[in-house]
């Protein structure tokens, strides 16, 4: 959990509680949604959905959410942790390698295309 503070104050966090970038304690076990703009000085109660600009409290978050939350946020850490341990400083390659694969812009389907695709087969 990253943990930021002022001189000369001490902050006290509750362990499953999220401090936002902009330095905004968010409840304990909420989220604040994409591009959800959260004010200095912003309160919330524990898990809450935060959304919009400014943010607000959309709804309370169920326990599965916080479950899938805390899952994915262990495996984050522990993908960070394993990087650490196996990331190698490499050096550059000094020419283009004759046989190298390459990725075609083209040869991607998107998204919306394979939903359609998929949908189609139900």
């Amino acid at each position: 959990m990253p943990c930021y503070a002022f001189e000369n104050h001490v902050p006290v966090v509750d362990p499953s509680s999220w401090i936002h970038p902009t330095a905004v304690l968010i409840g304990a076990e909420s989220l604040d949604g994409a591009t959800a703009f959260v004010k200095s000085e912003f309160e919330c109660p524990p898990r809450s959905l935060l959304v919009g600009s400014p943010a607000r409290v959309l709804r309370t978050l169920e326990d599965h959410e916080v479950a899938w939350k805390t899952r994915a946020t262990l495996e984050y850490q522990a993908l960070a942790a394993r990087s650490l341990k196996l990331v190698r400083e490499a050096s550059p390659l000094s020419e283009v390698e004759p046989d190298r694969p390459r990725f075609e812009p083209g040869s991607l389907i998107p998204k919306t295309e394979v939903d359609a695709a998929l949908a189609g087969r139900e």
